[in-house]
C-alpha cells in the first residue's frame, strides 16, 4: 500500500519499526523517531545520525511522536501507514492520536480496504466512488450540519462515540461533501483504483 504513495511525498517520517519496513522495500527516511525500542539494529547502524531523533518519552506513542514531528515542520498534508498493524489498541491510539491535527493539516490514515479521514468543522469534500462503504464515527461528539452524496441522510445528526454513528453508509457518487459543526469526525472511505492522491 505505501508505495504507490511514496513519490508524492515531499517527507517521509518513520516511527520507530516503521523505519524497518522501508528498509525492506529499499526506501530510506528522512526522518526515524521515537523510543527506538522497535528498529532493527541493523537499520538503525544504516542510518546517518542526523536522521534519527531519539525520544524516550514513554507518555507519547511512536506514532504521536511522529505526528508532532510532521507539525513542528508544518506539513499541511499527512498520511500516516501502518497503523492497521496486529494490534487494535495501536490502532484505535492512532486513530485518536491524529484527530487533534485536523484543525492545522489534512490528515489520513491508509488502511488495507479503507482510509480513514478526520474531519472537524467546516466543510469538507472526499472523493469517492458509487458504492463504496463510507462510515462516520465520532472521535468526539459531532454534529454535522449537512451531508451530500451519501445514501442514508446524516443531516443534523448528533453522533456520539458508543451511541449513535453512521457505520456502513454508502456513497451515491464520485464524492461526498461534508459540513460539520462541531466535535471531531472519523470518515472511513473505501478504497478504490486510483485513490493515491495528495
Amino acid at each position: 500500500m505505501l508505495l504507490p504513495w511514496l513519490p508524492g511525498a515531499d517527507l517521509i517520517i518513520a516511527a520507530d519499526g516503521g523505519a524497518n519496513l522501508l528498509a525492506d522495500n529499499n526506501v530510506s527516511p528522512d526522518v526515524v523517531i521515537g523510543d527506538l525500542d522497535g528498529i532493527d539494529s541493523s537499520v538503525l547502524a544504516s542510518l546517518p545520525a542526523e536522521k534519527v531523533v531519539h525520544i524516550v518519552d514513554q507518555n507519547l506513542t511512536d506514532c504521536q511522536k511522529a505526528l508532532r514531528h510532521a507539525e513542528g515542520l508544518q506539513a499541511t498534508d499527512i498520511v500516516v501507514f501502518g497503523a492497521e498493524g496486529t494490534r487494535i489498541d495501536h490502532s484505535l491510539s492512532a486513530l485518536y492520536s491524529a484527530g487533534p491535527y485536523q484543525e492545522r493539516a489534512r490528515i489520513r490514515l491508509v488502511f488495507e480496504r479503507m482510509i480513514a479521514h478526520c474531519v472537524g468543522p467546516g466543510n469538507r469534500a472526499l472523493e469517492t466512488r458509487p458504492s463504496l462503504l463510507v462510515s462516520l464515527l465520532p472521535a468526539l461528539p459531532t454534529r454535522v450540519r449537512r451531508a451530500e452524496g451519501l445514501e442514508f441522510p446524516v443531516d443534523g445528526l448528533e453522533l456520539l462515540a458508543g451511541g449513535r454513528d453512521g457505520v456502513s453508509n454508502r456513497s451515491t457518487g464520485e464524492i461526498v461533501k461534508l459540513e460539520i459543526e462541531s466535535g471531531s469526525l472519523l470518515v472511513f472511505v473505501g478504497r478504490f483504483e486510483g485513490d493515491v492522491s495528495w
